[in-house]
């Protein structure tokens, strides 16, 4: 019977230190649904959704950055008429 515990107690504990080592990866930046995607030129992009989710785009879509929205509220659509005039529309 102590080896049974004495092996759980084990178990248990590296089952914590493998935890600890996990990170976010795919999909990558966010697990938000996303709702809505405009390019306001061929690198430009933005994208909106679930719980104020607002990533961008500089290089065509190949990486995206999270921006802060302030707010948690689903951002249902996105347009920019250039890369620095945009709406945004929530729900």
């Amino acid at each position: 019977m102590k080896k049974i515990v004495f092996v759980f107690a084990f178990l248990l504990t590296i089952s914590f230190q493998i935890n600890a080592q996990w990170f976010w990866q795919n999909p990558y930046p966010t697990g938000n649904n996303l709702w809505k995607v405009c390019f306001a030129d061929t690198n430009f992009g933005t994208a909106v959704g679930f719980n104020g989710t607002i990533l961008n785009t500089t290089n065509g879509g190949a990486n995206w950055k999270i921006q802060e929205s302030g707010t948690d509220v689903i951002l249902s659509d996105v347009f920019f008429s250039n890369k620095y005039c945009g709406t945004l529309v929530w729900i």
